[in-house]
């Protein structure tokens, strides 16, 4: 069984159409995947850029606010 941290280590990992092949599965894990699962995914990612990803995988309401969220924990300015 995957998980958040597990997509995007190999979304960094791919290149070109494999990376949006990977975003498509990112897509659909959020959304198949409950609303508490995927917070308290998001609150151990520390890098940047997989924020990034998260972001443009199309984060709705809440998740897209946690992820805004740790983004900022991230560069400190929270």
């Amino acid at each position: 069984m995957s998980n958040l941290l597990t997509f995007l280590e190999d979304y960094q990992k791919r290149y070109g159409i494999g990376k949006l092949v990977v975003m498509n599965q990112l897509r659909q894990y959020v959304i198949d995947t409950p609303f508490p699962t995927v917070l308290e995914e998001v609150q151990h990612i520390f890098d940047v850029r997989d924020l990034k990803v998260l972001i443009g995988v199309g984060m709705r309401g809440a998740l897209y606010y946690a992820v805004v969220a740790q983004m900022a924990r991230v560069e400190g300015l929270v």
